[in-house]
């Protein structure tokens, strides 16, 4: 899939227009680490078609499965299960990425979410909110 931003140009500025958006981001726009631009380009430029968030949540999570294996020392598969819920790594979102509470257990990890519009055509990130925020 390419994402929202294909699918806003086929459906035309004036259909789209003032949509409100949260799981893609404007990778040229506001809120965007350099990490995260720089990715895009490169992806875009591989595979033509632009860069989603589900990259950087697929890259993030072999990121997070790695700082484990670190933890336990190991790659015996108990070992890193037992090490991962204390593990952190450097977070494609920017920041230490680490595991957080969710039913009874450290077992999630969240991501920034970017708030957006669109303006003439244009996806425009409007604002952010940070893991500590959605606590």
């Amino acid at each position: 899939a390419a994402g929202l931003a294909s699918e806003f140009k086929v459906a035309g500025a004036k259909a789209t227009e003032g949509i409100i958006y949260t799981r893609e981001w404007n990778w040229e726009g506001d809120f965007v680490t350099p990490l995260q631009r720089d990715m895009s380009r490169r992806y875009t430029t591989q595979y033509g078609v632009p860069m989603t968030t589900y990259v950087l949540d697929g890259y993030d999570a072999v990121r997070a499965i790695a700082s484990g294996v670190q933890a336990a020392g190991s790659t015996d598969a108990t070992a890193v299960r037992d090490a991962m819920p204390n593990a952190t790594w450097d977070s494609v979102y920017g920041g230490k990425g680490k595991f957080y509470e969710k039913l009874g257990r450290k077992c999630a990890f969240y991501y920034p979410i970017v708030i957006g519009t669109v303006k003439n055509g244009e996806m425009v990130n409007l604002g952010i909110a940070t893991p500590s925020q959605m606590k």
